[in-house]
């Protein structure tokens, strides 16, 4: 609905500015001029709320993983990792579908039960391994998104498992701390890019 707002307001200025031109009609000529000064005002302002919006973001991740001060959005990520998702995913009350040869041997993974018919993301899980502050679904389904692209899982540290996605790839490689940031920044560029399109 925008783009047909904006692209009326274009074509009917560009309209203005060549009638304008060949009829050397001033009042033409400055409607055309007001409205593509408007519109490079409106596109910068947009870009400054654009540029704005992801400091903000970076910051609470930023402040939420240095001092553990969780705010917006990133507060909402955090509580997709509540308390009690290491100890009972992958464990007697979740096994994992997956199994030991996948994993290092290392402590972290000693106690990890692996059944064949087990879950592979904590969706599948027997019972809510979610506590009471269950998180918003776009949350977990973002997190999910970072795992599968960039194999990464937890926000400040590395959490053990790929918990949205996909349990069977492994162990993850380290958190999604710096990922999540560029990846933040990425999809800002992309949303600007489609509006000015």
């Amino acid at each position: 609905m925008v783009a047909v707002v904006l692209f009326s307001i274009m074509t009917a200025a560009s309209v203005c500015g060549l009638l304008g031109s060949f009829k050397k009609s001033i009042t033409c000529l400055s409607v055309y001029i007001f409205v593509i000064w408007g519109l490079f005002i409106v596109f910068w302002i947009l870009f400054a709320a654009f540029l704005k919006k992801k400091a903000d973001f970076e910051n609470q991740v930023l402040d939420l993983c240095n001092n553990r001060i969780a705010s917006g959005l990133a507060a909402t990520l955090q509580k997709a990792y509540p308390n009690n998702l290491p100890t009972q995913f992958c464990s007697g009350e979740c096994p994992c579908a997956s199994d030991a040869s996948r994993f290092p041997s290392t402590s972290e993974y000693t106690s990890a039960v692996f059944s064949p018919t087990g879950a592979r993301n904590v969706y599948q899980c027997p019972n809510n391994i979610f506590n009471s502050n269950e998180p918003k679904k776009e949350a977990t389904g973002f997190l999910g998104e970072l795992e599968n692209r960039f194999e990464c899982s937890g926000l400040c540290t590395r959490e053990k498992w790929f918990y949205f996605s996909d349990v069977n790839r492994g162990a993850p490689l380290y958190s999604c701390q710096d990922t999540i940031l560029s990846y933040i920044s990425e999809k800002f560029i992309m949303a600007y890019g489609i509006i000015l399109t």
